[in-house]
């Protein structure tokens, strides 16, 4: 579930967006993508309705919250709520919220400092819900000068917002690297 990061936005195929990649490791997965472009954490609650049960949950959001600056109290409320309904409906689920905005190519001074500003009040409040909520987290925020979207200009797609297919294939490796996610599909 999601936003655009969840869709892919960005990779060249769908084959090479972050749910692409998983379905190459795991042939065997039946993967139920409900990520929507522009969705935010209010939207991952409406993905979430209908009650049916999976193994895994992979919440890719957050990005939109923090660019149509909502305010940080409703995020924080849909956060807790998309969190609580998805620990409801999957054994394991993942945050995977996306890396700071700031940094984005898209964004100058002074609006990258915002943006970097509510990326990190984001995570801040991804991290607090999944320890309240037994979730794993995916950190994907970098200071400037560490982030290598920064740094590698081919990690970001044509639109100077969303991971490339070379994005996508970092975000996979973290997301391997911070969570026991390919153990959990294997059982």
């Amino acid at each position: 579930v999601g936003d655009s990061t969840g869709v892919g936005t960005g990779a060249s195929s769908p084959a090479n967006s972050l749910a692409g990649l998983i379905a190459r490791d795991h042939p065997h997965l039946q993967i139920a993508n409900r990520a929507r472009d522009g969705a935010t954490f209010a939207d991952v609650v409406e993905q979430l309705s209908g009650g049916e049960c999976h193994d895994v949950i992979l919440v890719l959001a957050g990005g939109n919250d923090v660019i149509r600056l909502r305010p940080l109290a409703d995020v924080r409320a849909d956060i807790d709520h998309a969190v609580s309904l998805a620990s409801a409906r999957a054994g394991y689920v993942v945050l995977m919220p996306a890396g700071n905005v700031g940094n984005a190519r898209l964004f100058a001074p002074p609006v990258s400092w915002l943006m970097t500003a509510r990326s990190r009040a984001l995570h801040d409040l991804v991290r607090a819900a999944a320890w309240r909520h037994q979730a794993a987290y995916v950190n994907l925020f970098l200071d400037t000068g560490a982030d290598p979207f920064v740094a590698d200009p081919g990690l970001t797609a044509a639109d100077g917002l969303h991971p490339s297919d070379a994005g996508y294939q970092l975000w996979y490796r973290e997301l391997l690297a911070q969570t026991d996610f390919a153990t959990r599909l294997h059982h």
